[in-house]
């Protein structure tokens, strides 16, 4: 499938490379002190001619870890995925049906009728029966859920729910604890909302950076009031609880972290971990707190659609959105023409945090004009469903009647020639056609992200809303539905890093990373010229 709409939604070894000009060996700059922000400018030029012959490949082990989560955005496909897909297509949608659920929701849309404070039960029954008829004709993830024996539960479970209330019902109770609990309780999809509440599932990065953890020949060590110690467990299972990552001062070790994933977020997690005294051999047993990642930083981010700037000579590349805010935008054709700048770049960082998504064809068309080649929609395979009831939640679906479910296979994921260092940052709001930017970026050789895992905001897309009759309450759902090939979950899980590092200070860390990167390029240079 082509064009995909997904609006308001929606280390085995790999080279990693970057091409630097002799220029390096002349610049002397030096890493940023512990606790100084004041860093170094470097300027990077590089003649077409000097490519291959100023190669340089990052860390073996980062490169292991770039190529498995490559491997993991990209699994190979069920042999039956297609036929699984096509399961999930409602059984029994007639057309006449269809019609009149759409009719009455094209008439609903010409009354401007205030909501009432409350609702008598008869007008919250006929109300729910609107709601599940919106949801089997006119979203694409009902059969997914479970259909008509999930969702037929969860209306009883409403109406055994509403017969234990007073008669009429307050509409903010009605809301907040009838229709969004149980439609909660059924749900996992980050695009399906009742008015601004998702019904959804998030994931969250929880962490100590108290202990900054090295790997040496003899395994991973840390230090403690001044002793070395050997870690020998780090969480559930051995080694589940060390992340790779970049210290404050730009440096590649490991921090103590879990990723968890859950429909309500905790102020803390436990981890037990487990450390051998190098001196006197003791073993110790710890348990510690792992505290989520602030979000704070997020105000100081640009809500521009996008914007470059350099940060001590390093690029950067700003991108909030995939949308224009009106007609008068023009802002898409600089945003793709900016790769053809940015691609003789030899370092690039991309800053998609904060991207709430948009058109994800505009994330495709920027890595065309960026690496020359189209990248595959590979991430998942799609479903549409086309009825005149998603038509009139969402004008982007086409109306067909009867309905009917179109299902396209995912394309075969390829690595995209690339020979500069593109480092892009992600956080946990990074989402709907954002996360599709991210996965076509991952297709590119020598990118390395940096960050948290992505919002995870891909079940449906095509977003539309409709307004429920009585109540006015605005419910979003999709119209297209997106299965992984391997049917592995991404909702609320994302596009994962190749470094865990606090989004409000990957950029500040990166920029330490890469100039003292380019410095020990430099170094090594000299070193080579002058023997």
């Amino acid at each position: 499938m082509k064009k995909i709409d997904v609006k308001g939604v929606v280390p085995p070894s790999i080279m990693v490379i970057i091409t630097i000009t002799a220029i390096f060996a002349a610049i002397g700059c030096k890493p940023a002190a512990r606790g100084n922000s004041k860093k170094a400018s470097v300027n990077i030029t590089i003649p077409v001619s000097d490519k291959d012959k100023y190669r340089v490949t990052l860390p073996e082990y980062l490169r292991e870890i770039v190529k498995e989560n490559r491997k993991k955005m990209y699994p190979s496909p069920k042999p039956d995925i297609i036929d699984i897909v096509r399961g999930y297509q409602p059984s029994g949608l007639d057309a006449k049906t269809d019609a009149a659920i759409a009719d009455f929701i094209k008439q609903s849309k010409e009354k401007d009728a205030a909501p009432p404070e409350s609702m008598s039960h008869g007008e919250i029954k006929g109300e729910l029966d609107r709601l599940f008829d919106y949801l089997k004709y006119g979203y694409a993830a009902y059969q997914y859920f479970g259909g008509d024996e999930v969702f037929g539960a969860a209306k009883i479970l409403m109406l055994k729910k509403l017969s234990l209330m007073a008669d009429p019902v307050n509409v903010s109770s009605y809301v907040n604890d009838l229709l969004i609990p149980c439609l909660d309780a059924v749900l996992a999809d980050n695009h399906f909302r009742v008015g601004e509440q998702r019904l959804g599932i998030r994931s969250h990065l929880y962490l100590n950076d108290d202990f900054i953890v090295q790997k040496t020949i003899s395994g991973y060590t840390t230090e403690m009031n001044g002793q070395i110690y050997q870690v020998l467990r780090a969480g559930p299972k051995r080694f589940e609880g060390l992340l790779p990552t970049l210290t404050r001062k730009g440096e590649l070790a490991y921090v103590l972290g879990l990723n968890r994933t859950s429909k309500v977020k905790p102020e803390y997690v436990s981890m037990d971990i487990r450390l051998k005294d190098i001196r006197t051999q003791e073993i110790i047993e710890k348990n510690i707190r792992l505290f989520p990642v602030s979000g704070q930083y997020r105000d100081r981010l640009s809500n521009e659609f996008y914007a470059i700037k350099e940060v001590d000579g390093i690029s950067v590349l700003e991108n909030r959105r995939l949308y224009l805010q009106d007609e008068s935008d023009l802002t898409i054709a600089g945003f793709i023409d900016s790769a053809l700048t940015l691609r003789d770049k030899p370092v690039l960082i991309i800053d998609l945090r904060d991207n709430e998504g948009g058109m994800a064809d505009y994330a495709s068309d920027w890595v065309e004009m960026y690496s020359g080649v189209k990248p595959p929609w590979a991430m998942f395979v799609s479903a549409r469903l086309y009825s005149r009831t998603a038509n009139e939640i969402n004008p982007w679906a086409k109306a067909l009647s009867p309905p009917e479910w179109g299902v396209w296979k995912s394309d075969a994921p390829i690595v995209i020639p690339n020979d500069n260092l593109v480092i892009v940052l992600i956080d946990d709001t990074v989402r709907s056609s954002g996360e599709f930017f991210a996965g076509f970026l991952r297709l590119l050789d020598n990118v390395l992200f940096v960050g948290v895992n992505t919002f995870g905001c891909l079940t449906t897309g095509n977003i539309g809303s409709v307004v429920l009759p009585i109540s006015k309450q605005k419910i979003s759902l999709g119209a297209d539905l997106y299965i992984r090939p391997d049917l592995s979950q991404f909702e609320g899980v994302g596009v994962k890093p190749d470094l865990w590092v606090p989004p409000g200070e990957s950029l500040d860390r990166v920029i330490r990373f890469v100039i003292q990167f380019l410095n020990r390029f430099s170094f090594e240079k000299q070193h080579a010229a002058s023997k």
